[in-house]
């Protein structure tokens, strides 16, 4: 199947940040973070430039083709703010200025034929958990957490753990578990499910079970 990297016709120059700090890491921590904050703030910790600039364009790793060695060994802080209440698009493309002014980055668009999966329905038909209501708690950065009433991570909506062997996600709609499986599997997965609705998963599976080779596995940070 054809699959490009999606890119938008530019009639005028992209937004910028107004404030902006981009750092090397040399520490070797493992810890990282990302990536959009309220009040127009970023915060991007310990990120490879491959999965920053996936981020930024809303690409999928297996669309970035190209590029020096040092995107994917090379990490970086960035803390940026802009002014105003931009939203996540805008945002974005701030970030889309930043990378391309400081590390002289330029991106096109191609086509190019791909492997791609396919996720269809088993025989007996779906065994997903539904989602209920005060499964999970939706994320708000602009509403700080109660000290009285710490909030885990695992109680947030969305995937709270997506690495390779084990999922955990609650309220998340089949489109982001092809997205996840997208990540996984390093190629497009296309859902023939004809399933809506949120759902709860939790499983684990062999690491590579999903992956078509250990090292085509490269989005996670």
């Amino acid at each position: 199947m054809s699959w490009s990297i999606p890119t938008r016709a530019q009639s005028s120059p992209k937004p910028q940040f107004a404030v902006a700090s981009i750092k090397q890491r040399t520490d070797g921590g493992s810890a990282s973070a990302c990536c959009l904050g309220a009040g127009g703030r970023l915060n991007v910790k310990n990120q490879r430039v491959s999965n920053i600039i996936g981020f930024a364009w809303t690409m999928k790793y297996y669309q970035l083709v190209g590029g020096p060695s040092w995107l994917e060994s090379d990490r970086f802080d960035i803390e940026a703010t802009a002014e105003g209440s931009p939203s996540q698009d805008e945002m974005k493309q701030m970030l889309q200025s930043l990378l391309e002014e400081r590390f002289h980055l330029k991106v096109h668009q191609e086509t190019r034929q791909l492997p791609a999966y396919t996720l269809t329905l088993a025989k007996g038909g779906s065994k997903m958990q539904a989602f209920k209501e005060g499964d999970c708690i939706k994320y708000d950065p602009s509403t700080p957490a109660s000290p009285s009433t710490p909030i885990r991570p695992r109680d947030f909506c969305g995937f709270n753990v997506l690495t390779q062997g084990r999922w955990n996600a609650s309220g998340i709609t089949m489109q982001q578990v092809t997205s996840a499986l997208a990540d996984i599997t390093n190629r497009p997965v296309i859902d023939n499910t004809e399933l809506s609705g949120l759902f709860n998963i939790h499983t684990e599976y062999p690491e590579d079970e999903l992956s078509p080779d250990s090292a085509a596995h490269r989005s996670s940070p």
